[in-house]
């Protein structure tokens, strides 16, 4: 089981990219050695005498040196005696290597680091404004800008050849505002865009199908952007901290959505999903904190991790019954998020779910669920009430811990197992009825609840772990 966070350090992030960041002019090594000291002659000797005449000019009170430590230090070999300082055992620091390239935003969530050179610049006029390569179906993809204007309006030829894609094109050019994509063009590549600090507005013909990882990751200036019905796929962490995004249009044929694709974009309101669209990916909405609703449509049969994690302003989530599953920490930290109906497929609430949903007062969960997964409940401070299924047949460690508001609990002769510390903490809880089918109760389940009284059957198992943890317990 993987061991969620702890009870005085509840706080969690889903891990990103690392920001991508300026190469430092550094030396390509260091090196020490530290040598031991060179032997002086008549170091002893001065020393000794010093601290005589010191302690005679003072008059203080000493105490009378041994012998022994007047004795002068025999000489080996006509050489002075060691120094009175030991040589120095420490090893020479090993030589450190230091990155010659900025590293690219991209470090985690199953993509490779890519090292990212300093952007090129033309020399003088008389150079390209851009660099390319040759394409499939005979286009050229632009790889580099060389010019200095804000304004760009990307050419629909160079050379006479087609322009059918971007690739790096405006890579980490800070002064870069306004760009227009001219028609023809089908693919903006893998960190088009990416660091463009001061990008306000791209313009996107209706050609473009495809939007590469990291497209438009870190363009802090961006505040709207509409994508063609043409896109089908949009990659992996592509508007990645677009912090002041308000406001994005889908496509309508849009299918997948990828990793963290809007991750941290804290401005980002509630966008339209396609009804072509099958999941919302790990991480695709996480530290989106101004989403207030999202309504999933009937296409979608996935909630994968951390989907909609962190959503600190999420307050109604809208499912449809297509949805099969939902992922670990899918809702975790959506902290006024109010009530929740789980679909009617789903089999099992993953670990820590609806972790830290602090202010969700109630939950309908289906017929079909058979695991409530370890923490996926716990620090829903406001909840009241749960009702679990008689399909359920495994309550996970730390399920419902710390529901300081938990009154109610109905648990089905369905279920066999009581994970570790499962209601740890739910103090108004004042008695649970433990039916026979129940063979297990983990360590602690009921701890931290006051005047617990457990309800169950004579000789049962429940009884047994009553009399065994010293809980009251009654006959029913």
């Amino acid at each position: 089981m993987e061991k969620p966070i702890s009870d005085d350090k509840k706080t969690k992030e889903i891990k990103m990219p690392a920001l991508s960041v300026d190469a430092q002019s550094v030396d390509e090594t260091v090196s020490a050695d530290v040598a031991a000291p060179k032997k002086q002659a008549g170091t002893a000797k001065k020393s000794s005498a010093t601290a005589s005449t010191a302690e005679k000019s003072a008059g203080a009170k000493t105490r009378k040196p041994s012998e022994k430590s007047l004795e002068k230090p025999k000489k080996k070999d006509g050489n002075a005696p060691p120094a009175t300082a030991k040589a120095s055992t420490r090893k020479p620091l090993k030589a450190v290597k230091k990155p010659e390239k900025a590293l690219s935003v991209a470090e985690e969530g199953g993509l490779e680091p890519v090292l990212s050179p300093e952007p090129k610049r033309r020399r003088n006029a008389d150079e390209p404004l851009y660099e390319y390569k040759g394409s499939m179906g005979g286009g050229i993809t632009l790889t580099a800008y060389l010019g200095e204007s804000s304004v760009v309006d990307v050419p629909a030829t160079v050379d006479g050849k087609p322009v059918t894609g971007l690739k790096k094109t405006f890579q980490d050019l800070p002064f870069i505002e306004y760009v227009t994509v001219p028609q023809g063009v089908t693919d903006i590549g893998v960190h088009t865009f990416a660091g463009c600090i001061a990008l306000k507005e791209v313009l996107l013909p209706d050609s473009v199908s495809y939007i590469g990882a990291e497209a438009f990751a870190q363009c802090f200036s961006l505040n709207r952007i509409d994508l063609p019905d043409a896109v089908t796929y949009i990659g992996d962490w592509a508007f990645l901290r677009c912090r002041y995004l308000r406001s994005v249009r889908l496509p309508s044929n849009l299918e997948v959505l990828g990793v963290g694709v809007f991750a941290e974009c804290s401005s980002l309101l509630a966008p339209v999903l396609p009804d072509k669209l099958s999941a919302v990916s790990n991480g695709a909405f996480s530290g989106c904190r101004s989403i207030a609703e999202i309504t999933l449509p009937a296409s979608v049969t996935e909630i994968s991790d951390y989907a909609f994690y962190g959503c600190a302003a999420l307050e109604a989530v809208n499912m449809e019954d297509s949805i099969k599953m939902i992922g670990k920490r899918a809702f975790s930290g959506c902290q006024v998020l109010n009530s929740v109906v789980i679909p009617s497929g789903i089999k099992e609430i993953k670990a820590e779910t609806f972790w830290g949903c602090s202010n969700l007062v109630a939950v309908v969960l289906p017929e079909s669920m058979e695991r409530i997964g370890d923490f996926a409940f716990s620090h829903c401070w406001t909840l009241r009430a749960i009702n679990i299924p008689q399909s359920v047949i495994h309550v996970g460690s730390f399920a419902f811990s710390h529901c300081k508001s938990l009154v109610t609990v109905v648990i089905p002769d369905s279920v066999s197992a009581i994970g570790a510390e499962a209601f740890w903490g739910c103090r108004p809880l004042r008695s649970v009825a433990i039916p026979d089918s129940v063979t297990e109760i983990g360590d602690y389940a009921f701890d931290g609840v006051r005047r617990f009284t457990i309800r169950c059957n004579p000789n049962s198992y429940a009884e047994t772990y009553a009399r065994e943890h010293k809980i009251r317990y009654e006959r029913i």
